[in-house]
């Protein structure tokens, strides 16, 4: 459970890693003052000249550690839910498996 629960975790950090720059590069377009860009694709170059490649991560540490914990919980909860199923109702030879 705790190999499954980490590898859950790790799963839902790489979602975020994933997911973060879009996320930064969206949220500046929604906040700059309407005509600033004619496009998303302007503020990529701007902001890595301006800030680095280090912008396009904004907010990955406390993403990152909220996936961790709540996909590895939601997956632990998976499976204990199922070995508890299987204690109370049997499935007479069928074998469910929690992964």
């Amino acid at each position: 459970a705790v190999v499954s629960t980490q590898s859950t975790g790790a799963a839902g950090m790489a979602m975020w890693l994933i997911g973060v720059p879009p996320d930064v590069v969206k949220t500046k377009y929604q906040t700059a003052p309407p005509g600033q860009y004619k496009s998303f694709l302007e503020i990529v170059p701007e902001l890595y000249i301006a800030e680095g490649a280090g912008a396009f991560f904004k907010g990955f540490g406390p993403s990152g550690m909220r996936a961790f914990i709540a996909n590895g919980v939601c997956l632990m909860t998976y499976e204990l839910t199922i070995k508890t199923w299987q204690r109370f109702f049997p499935l007479n030879g069928v074998k469910m498996h929690a992964y």
